[in-house]
């Protein structure tokens, strides 16, 4: 596959038209609408032509392109965009295996700068720039070096380019085209795109990825090592899976004390605190609690209350009891040691299969499959960029072939931050997720409420059920649900209208 870079790529069309009014307007040169639709896709020699011929323009080729290139890379930095819908289609290319070209009018050094400020510059096996060639577009000189240069034959090739001198190069090249006229910078579908294979109207920003592929039939056999859900994965796309991860997360994780110790039950007691709870919150709680409890023996031999007075401000109290009950339970059934095994693991009280996994990843470096929500974000972004209603057993299967078994744990803790990192920038992944569900709000909820009683009363000891009830303001329906489902859980007792904690 071969892309143009400008236009195609990247949105760079409207920075160079900033760039270009006020270069020429400094040389007395005022463009035309027509002359503007003209020059979409010029290289530097034709756009110099363009101008000699019908402004009588006066200067050397390379010394117009040189100052307008500089011009251009001090304007765009940090202004750079690549086309969502385009870079969706170039993960679905890569982790396909197919190798991936870009063929570009411009400069080396502008297309390099240009690739790196998108930050799609991973994606391409070899790329070819003006200076590259004898003839730049609309000869097919740079369509037969990319094509040489990624090893493939010319007629195998399949070019997405926006202007019409890449569509004519390409298709002189002997290749399949798909052009992508954007009426934005061009007016209207430019004579001359029936030359292509396929026109998309709107350019870049109307590409459906998943029906190219499906056009195209990307996932043929042979193409891969290993296939899991609707992608396919191999040497080459795990490694640079795995290098985006661990730059993307570089440095997030100095502030957490538990990435920086070997000890299970302090792992234990992290992920416990962390389920549903931001970290921010548990950092500090965390310093205090292991301070408190700093082993298992001293957790198991606690009062709940002792417990729950250190959990406030977590939420979820039910969790703290669960901790606790699990530190009974490793005492009393694994002599105060934290087994290594997941399946050992989710004996304990309050561990699911994700908890056990997590342990046994982070305590013991177990490559075990490892799920959650900032995971199966950074796994959905990546893999699955245009799906929706994922299943959670797909993405499990890329989680599968994407651990880094050398070092797990720290790879997990790199991917959830990689995940994490995702939240603030893209739409929520999530969403495609067939298991998405929002979290509903802790205001006003019996959640609230539940937290409210068990605050009161490790405030308070022993209290009738009115004054609490009075204690902790009006509730209106909330109440009675809030004390049932505590006392159903074992973390409260009522006894002759008095309500305390559970010991």
């Amino acid at each position: 596959m071969v892309f143009d870079l400008d236009g195609t790529l990247v949105d760079s069309e409207p920075l160079y038209r900033v760039v270009d009014e006020e270069f020429l307007r400094a040389k007395g040169i005022q463009l035309s609408q027509t002359d503007w639709h003209d020059a979409v896709g010029l290289g530097g020699p034709a756009f110099v032509d363009l101008l000699r011929e019908r402004y009588g323009l006066r200067t050397t080729v390379d010394e117009f392109v040189a100052e307008k290139d500089r011009l251009y890379l001090d304007y765009a930095r940090g202004r750079t965009r690549a086309f969502p819908r385009v870079v969706a289609l170039l993960r679905y290319l890569y982790v396909a295996g197919y190798p991936l070209a870009v063929a570009t009018n411009s400069r080396r050094d502008v297309m390099e700068a240009v690739l790196a400020d998108a930050g799609i510059e991973c994606f391409f096996t070899a790329t070819v720039a003006a200076d590259d060639v004898d003839r730049p577009k609309p000869a097919p000189d740079l369509f037969a070096e990319a094509a040489r240069r990624l090893g493939v034959d010319q007629q195998s090739c399949l070019v997405f380019d926006d202007s019409l001198y890449g569509v004519r190069g390409a298709r002189e090249a002997g290749m399949r085209v798909i052009g992508l006229p954007d009426a934005t910078y061009a007016s209207g579908r430019a004579e001359g795109f029936d030359a292509a294979t396929l026109v998309i109207d709107g350019g870049p920003r109307a590409i459906d990825p998943a029906a190219i592929i499906g056009m195209f039939e990307l996932y043929g056999p042979g193409r891969s090592k290993a296939t899991t859900g609707i992608v396919s994965l191999d040497d080459r796309c795990i490694s640079w899976f795995r290098s985006v991860v661990y730059e993307g997360a570089r440095g997030r994780d100095a502030a957490m004390p538990w990435r920086h110790t070997d000890d299970a039950y302090r792992i234990l007691v992290s992920e416990f605190m962390l389920q549903q709870t931001q970290v921010a919150r548990v950092i500090p709680k965390y310093d205090r609690f292991v301070d408190r409890f700093p082993d298992v023996r001293s957790l198991a031999d606690a009062d709940l209350q002792s417990v729950l007075d250190l959990w406030q401000g977590l939420g979820y109290n039910r969790r703290g009891k669960y901790l606790r009950d699990a530190a009974v339970a490793l005492r009393d059934w694994y002599d105060c040691r934290v087994p290594e095994s997941p399946q050992a693991l989710q004996t304990l009280p309050g561990v699911g299969e994700y908890t056990a996994a997590a342990i046994a990843a982070f305590a013991f470096r177990k490559p075990v499959v490892v799920l959650e929500t900032n995971i199966r974000r950074a796994i959905l972004y990546h893999f699955f960029p245009t799906a929706s209603n994922v299943h959670d057993h797909d993405v499990r299967g890329i989680i599968e072939y994407t651990i880094d078994r050398d070092d797990p744990r720290r790879w997990y803790y790199a991917l959830m931050d990689y995940g994490s990192l995702l939240s603030a920038g893209v739409t929520n992944p999530n969403r495609n997720s067939r298991h998405y569900t929002r979290q509903r709000s802790f205001a006003g909820s019996v959640r609230q409420v539940r937290g409210q009683i068990v605050a009161a009363l490790v405030g308070h000891g022993t209290m009738s059920v009115e004054s609490l009830e009075r204690a902790i303001g009006p509730t209106d329906s909330r109440f009675a649900p809030a004390l049932e489902g505590l006392e159903r859980d074992g973390i409260i007792g009522r006894s002759g209208g008095r309500v305390s904690m559970k010991e």
